[in-house]
């Protein structure tokens, strides 16, 4: 239901291929994260991640690395 508030008709289609993001785009969303502006979810929408997921796991390796 999110997909669809978020991106209209266009966010119920499956996604056909992997979608990349720089590394740069990756910290400053786990920056925003830490810095308490959202929470994952809040985040997930804000930035058209397809799931909470995405963030998640950027987060687990941002934290081991």
């Amino acid at each position: 239901m999110l997909h669809y508030q978020r991106d209209g008709i266009d966010g119920l289609s499956e996604a056909t291929k992997n979608q990349h993001y720089s590394q740069t785009f990756k910290q400053k969303i786990i920056r925003a994260y830490l810095n308490g502006e959202r929470t994952i979810q809040g985040l997930t929408n804000k930035y058209g991640l397809r799931s909470t997921s995405q963030l998640r796991n950027w987060l687990i390796k941002y934290n081991r690395d």
